[in-house]
């Protein structure tokens, strides 16, 4: 496998060369991050002096990062790196009525949420979770970072503090659910998104 080094200093036009030295250097494609013209947006493959090349915007060391470069260089090497994936965030929301009777109630106990619960729900991949409130309906939006989100939501049911509160709470709730197979906070569909 080629070994990946970076070049030293820059060159007199401001590029700062990056190459792949694989068996024989002198075959070796080279990668030079420099400054290239506002209208090209992506990186390019350029061949010069029988070599190919591929010239990237510089942006910043913190943006330009080792990772980047060692991705460009395999896939002009036509090489397959074995990298750690990031998994996808699934934006997930739902919807409930809360009892009438119930409702500060709730209201009080989701101000001091149990740690043990928090912890569950840490655990099951969960993160950026928020339950809003309009007069007698609830409206949750969390966030899901994991890779199977099936198997931490069961994990997150079979926990005992878990359980304890659902038990706690689901009395103050009413499901909205269209049928029974369906999760008892009713699920949402999602029709607009903004990053």
């Amino acid at each position: 496998m080629p070994e990946i080094v970076a070049g030293s200093g820059t060159r007199s036009n401001g590029v700062l060369p990056v190459a792949a030295y694989g068996a024989s250097a002198h075959l070796s494609p080279k990668i030079q991050v420099g400054k290239i013209p506002s209208h090209v947006n992506r990186p390019r493959l350029a061949c010069t002096s029988g070599l190919p090349q591929i010239s990237i915007p510089y942006v910043s060391p913190t943006w330009f990062t080792t990772r980047w470069v060692f991705g460009i260089v395999a896939e002009v090497l036509g090489m397959d790196l074995q990298t750690e994936t990031t998994p996808t965030v699934q934006r997930i929301s739902g919807v409930i009525a809360l009892a009438e009777e119930g409702a500060e109630e709730y209201v009080r106990l989701h101000a001091a949420v149990w740690p043990e619960v928090l912890d569950a729900l840490r655990r099951a991949n969960v993160t950026n979770y928020s339950i809003f409130r309009r007069d007698y309906l609830l409206f949750s939006y969390m966030e899901y970072r994991g890779s199977n989100l099936v198997a931490d939501m069961g994990a997150m049911a079979r926990d005992t503090a878990t359980k304890r509160w659902w038990e706690v709470v689901m009395p103050l709730q009413r499901t909205m659910r269209s049928s029974p197979d369906e999760d008892w906070w009713a699920p949402m569909e999602e029709v607009f998104h903004l990053d």
